[in-house]
C-alpha cells in the first residue's frame, strides 16, 4: 500500500513536498510532522479506512496484529486481498495463485477458529505482472483489472484527500497499480504502504507495478533495501504470556523457527506505526527510478525533487514496535466469545421448556432442503436461508454428513487414500461460511456430530474412517470393521467404531483421530451463539459412546467460558422407551431432549404421536428442558399435520426434514411451498399472543384426537385442528367474554369467529383441513 494523501491544516515542522515526473499531474504534496510523539502523516490515523494486501500470510505477523485489532473495534478493515507471488514470473512463476489465496484461508480460519471476528473473506488480487509498454508510457500499459483492484477503486471513491484509504501491501503492488490505472482519478484518496526490500526480488518483482505506484501515488516506503535484522523485534518468549487457542498457538509456532527469527514483524512496520507513531522517529525522500525490469529508490541530493517516503531502518523504534504489537495481542477482550453469555441461546428463564436468545424467548420453525446445508455453495446457501427467514424460520439442522453428491471429506487425500492428521481445508471452511451466514440471520443451527448413515452400509465402504481408505491405521491395528452391511439399529451393534471410548473398548488408535475431528467442529462452533449440538443421528449405540462426546463438548465448552447446550437422538421411534430416558435422565450433560424420531414411518396413529409427546414433556417436568423436534417425516400423516401437533404439544422446536425420495414418497417437506406457508401461518399465529405462558392442556377438550389445545386459562386459548373437526372447550374460567378467531394454515389468513362467553364452548372449525383457533379474553382488536 503505497499511496497517500493528508489533511490540509497547518502541519507542525517539516513539511515535504512531492511533485510526479514529467509524464503525471501535479500531486499534492506529502506533508509530515516529528516531534517527541515520533512521525505522524496528515491526514492518516487509526480512523482511516484499511485495505491489506499480501501473498502470503504464514510467513509474518502483519494480519495477525491487524485483524485482531479489527475484532477489537480498532480498525476499520474494508478487504484482505490476496495478489500472487511473483517469484520468477519471466520463467512462467514459480508459484500458484491457488497457494496464495489457500494460505489466506487458513489464516482467517485460525482467527475465526479463536473468535476473532469483522475480518473480511479473501478478495482475489492480481496474479500475473504488469509489462511496462514499448513506449515507456504508463498510460499505455495493458491494465489487467481483478475483483481486489475493483474493491480498491470502490472503496477509494468512499474516501477522500482529508481522510484517504489505507493500503498495506506486503507483496507485489500489481493488484494497487491495476486500480491506478483503472480509476486515475482515485490516485488522491489513497495511501500505500509497503515494503520492497530490494528492487530486483522480494516484494519489488513486479518492477514496472512498483514504478506505477510510485509514479501515479502517495508511496510510502519502510527502510528501502533493508529488512529486519534477526529476532530484532520478536523472540520466542515473548509471545508466552499469550492466550492459548489456533490463532495464537501458530505464533508461537512460527517465532521459533528460522523463517519467524528471520522476517520479525515481516510487512507490518507501518501497522503498529499506525497506532503508536513513536514506532518511526524519521523519514526523507527518495525518487523512482526505472531499471529495467525493476525499480529502484534513488536518495536524492537537497532540494531535488522525490516521489517515494523512506522511512529508515535506523529511525525505527523497534522496543516501541515490540510494545505496541504485544499491547493488542494481550487484550483480555480479544478472544472472547462472539457474544455475551446472556445472548447465546439457552434455555428460557421464565419457561425452560422454551429457548432464549438473546435474552428474548423463541420458537424454533424451521425447514430445509438438505440436513447438511454447511456442504452447499456459498450463493445457493444464502438464498435458502434467505428464504428460511422471510417464511418466519429461524431454525436448521446441520449433520456433520459427507455422503451426498458433491460433499467433501474433512481429510486430506493422499494419493488414492485419506490422511486422518491433515485437514481437508475445504471442509472446514465450508462450515465457517455456514456458520456465518445463519448468525448474520439470527438462525439457530442444530448440529449433529456423528451422522450413523454416513458411517455405515455403502457410505462406510468409501468413508476415511475406514481402514482401507486411510494411511493412519491398517483393520488388523484398529479392529475396525471394514464392511458394515446393516443400518443403524435400536439396539447397540457390532460396527465397534461406536465403541473406541474409554469406559467401552478404550480403542486408542481410532479414538484420537475421532477426538481431532470434534475438537475441530467445536473450535470452529463454538464462539458462534446460535449453535445447538446432537452427539447422534438415530443411535441405538452405548449411552457411553454419546456421553462421553457429551461431556468432551462441555469440557472445551468450558475452557472458553461457555456453557454448551447438548443432547442425543436416540433411534428408537417410541420416544418414551427407556432407551430415552439415558438422555433425559441424564441432566448433567443433556441441556435438553431431541424427540425427532417420534414422527417416524412406523408411528400410525396420529393420536398416539401427540400423546407421547405429552408424556415426554411431563417425564422433564422434574428437570424441564427445551424439548427439540429436529426433521418431520412426510407420510400418509402429513408433515403439516405433524408440525401443528409439535407446537401445540409444547416442543421449543420444529422443523420439516429435507425431502429425499424414499418407499415411493419422500421424507419431508423441506422449504417446498407447503413448507413455506405453514412457517408462515405458525409464526403469524404464535406471535399474536404471549406463546411463552401457555402449556398443553388437552384436559380441557372433550377429546383429544385430532384437535390440540395450549392454554393460559381465563386468558389466552389456543387450539389446532389437523384435519378439521369440532370440540368442546371448559372455558368457565374465562375472564369475561372473549373474542375468537380462525387461522387458515394453508392460506395463513384470519377469519373473525365472533364473542365467546364464559363456560362450555363448542367449536368447529370453518371447513376441512389444517386450522388454529384463537381466543383471547378481553380482546376485540384483530391480529
Amino acid at each position: 500500500m503505497r499511496s497517500m494523501v493528508f489533511r490540509k491544516t497547518l502541519f507542525c515542522t517539516s513539511l515535504v513536498w512531492v511533485l510526479l515526473a514529467a509524464n503525471v499531474a501535479l500531486s499534492r504534496p506529502i506533508r509530515y510532522c516529528l516531534d517527541e510523539q515520533g512521525l505522524r502523516l496528515e491526514g492518516v490515523g487509526p480512523d482511516n479506512p484499511i485495505i491489506y494486501d499480501n501473498d502470503w500470510w504464514f510467513d509474518v505477523f502483519d494480519n495477525n496484529y491487524l485483524w485482531a485489532q479489527a475484532s477489537l473495534g480498532r480498525a476499520d478493515v474494508r478487504g484482505n486481498i490476496v495478489t500472487r507471488d511473483m517469484w520468477d514470473w519471466q520463467k512462467g512463476y514459480h508459484y500458484k495463485m491457488r497457494q496464495c489465496v489457500d494460505d489466506a484461508k487458513k489464516a482467517l480460519a485460525l482467527a475465526r477458529d479463536s473468535g476473532l471476528r469483522t475480518i473480511p473473506e479473501p478478495t482475489l488480487g492480481s496474479e500475473q505482472v504488469l509489462e511496462r509498454p514499448p513506449s515507456g508510457r504508463i498510460e499505455d500499459t495493458l491494465v489487467h483489472p481483478t475483483a481486489g483492484s475493483r474493491l480498491i477503486v470502490a472503496e477509494a471513491r468512499k474516501a477522500s484527500p482529508a481522510k484517504p484509504l489505507l493500503i498495506i501491501v506486503g507483496g507485489a503492488l500489481t493488484t494497487v497499480a491495476n486500480a491506478l490505472l483503472t480509476d486515475p482519478d482515485s490516485a488522491p484518496n489513497i495511501v500505500v504502504f509497503g515494503l520492497t526490500v530490494s528492487y530486483y526480488g522480494y516484494n519489488g518483482k513486479d518492477g514496472w507495478s512498483t514504478y506505477i505506484v510510485a509514479r501515479k501515488a502517495r508511496l510510502v516506503e519502510w527502510a528501502t533495501r533493508s529488512f529486519w535484522d534477526k529476532d530484532s523485534v520478536f523472540r520466542a518468549e515473548h509471545f508466552e504470556g499469550l492466550q492459548d487457542n489456533p490463532f495464537t498457538r501458530d505464533m508461537k509456532r512460527f517465532i521459533k523457527t528460522d523463517l519467524g527469527r528471520a522476517n520479525q514483524l515481516g510487512d507490518g512496520a507501518p501497522l503498529v506505526w499506525l497506532y503508536n507513531h513513536r514506532c518511526w522517529r524519521g523519514a526523507k525522500m527518495r525518487r523512482a527510478v526505472w531499471r529495467g525490469p525493476a525499480t529502484d529508490f534513488i536518495e536524492i541530493a537537497e532540494g531535488e525533487t522525490g516521489d517515494v517516503l523512506d522511512i529508515p531502518k535506523a529511525q525505527t523504534d523497534l522496543e516501541q514496535c515490540r510494545k505496541e504489537f504485544f499491547r493488542v495481542l494481550s487484550d483480555p477482550g480479544l478472544f472472547r466469545p462472539f457474544a455475551r453469555a446472556e445472548d447465546r441461546i439457552r434455555p428460557f428463564e421464565k419457561n425452560p421448556y422454551y429457548w432464549q436468545y438473546k435474552g428474548k424467548p423463541v420458537l424454533l420453525l424451521g425447514g430445509s432442503d438438505d440436513d447438511n446445508l454447511f456442504q452447499w455453495e456459498q450463493k445457493r446457501l444464502a438464498a435458502q436461508l434467505d428464504r428460511l427467514v422471510a417464511c418466519g424460520g429461524n431454525y436448521v439442522r446441520n449433520t456433520m454428513s459427507d455422503r451426498d453428491e458433491g460433499n467433501v471429506y474433512a481429510f486430506a487425500r493422499v494419493g488414492d487414500r485419506y490422511h486422518l492428521g491433515v485437514w481437508n481445508e475445504e471442509y472446514w471452511e465450508r462450515l465457517r461460511s455456514f456458520l456465518r451466514l445463519a448468525a448474520a440471520r439470527d438462525i439457530i443451527v442444530q448440529i449433529e456430530l456423528w451422522d450413523m448413515w454416513d458411517l455405515t452400509r455403502d457410505n462406510w465402504v468409501r468413508h476415511p474412517f475406514n481402514p482401507r481408505n486411510n494411511l493412519n491405521y491398517t483393520a488388523a491395528e484398529s479392529g475396525l470393521l471394514t464392511e458394515v452391511p446393516f443400518a443403524p439399529a435400536e439396539d447397540p451393534t457390532k460396527h465397534n467404531f461406536f465403541h473406541t471410548v474409554p469406559e467401552l473398548e478404550n480403542n486408542t488408535r481410532v479414538l484420537r483421530y475421532q477426538e481431532a475431528f470434534i475438537d475441530r467442529v467445536l473450535e470452529i462452533s463454538l464462539p458462534y451463539p446460535n449453535v445447538l449440538y446432537c452427539i447422534n443421528n438415530e443411535s441405538g449405540e452405548p449411552p457411553q459412546w454419546s456421553r462421553y462426546w457429551a461431556q468432551r463438548i462441555h469440557q472445551r465448552a468450558k475452557e472458553r467460558g461457555i456453557t454448551a447446550q447438548v443432547t442425543d437422538m436416540r433411534r428408537r421411534e417410541d420416544i418414551t422407551h427407556t432407551t430415552h430416558r439415558t438422555v433425559y435422565d441424564d441432566t448433567e450433560v443433556y441441556t435438553f431432549a431431541d424427540v425427532s424420531q417420534n414422527s417416524g414411518h412406523q408411528i400410525r396413529d396420529r393420536r398416539l404421536q401427540y400423546q407421547r409427546l405429552l408424556a415426554a414433556r411431563r417425564y422433564l417436568s422434574r428437570a424441564p428442558r427445551p424439548i427439540n423436534h429436529v426433521k418431520i417425516y412426510n407420510d400418509h400423516l402429513g408433515g403439516a399435520p405433524k408440525f401443528l401437533r409439535n407446537i401445540f404439544a409444547g416442543l421449543a422446536s420444529t422443523r420439516f426434514h429435507r425431502p429425499v425420495p424414499w418407499n415411493t414418497g419422500t421424507r419431508g417437506l423441506g422449504l417446498s411451498e407447503e413448507a413455506q406457508r405453514t412457517l408462515r401461518s405458525v409464526r403469524g399465529f404464535t406471535g399474536a399472543l404471549d406463546w411463552f405462558a401457555l402449556e398443553p392442556r388437552p384436559d380441557l377438550l372433550s377429546h383429544d384426537n385430532g384437535v390440540y389445545l395450549m392454554a393460559d386459562p381465563g386468558r389466552q386459548y389456543t387450539l389446532g385442528f389437523d384435519g378439521g373437526g369440532s370440540v368442546e372447550l371448559d372455558g368457565r374460567v374465562l375472564r369475561g367474554p372473549a373474542q375468537l378467531r380462525w387461522m387458515n394454515v394453508q392460506e395463513g389468513t384470519w377469519i373473525e369467529g365472533g364473542r365467546i362467553d364464559p363456560g362450555r364452548i363448542s367449536l368447529k372449525t370453518p371447513d376441512d383441513g389444517l386450522w388454529m383457533a384463537l381466543i383471547l379474553a378481553g380482546s376485540d382488536d384483530s391480529p
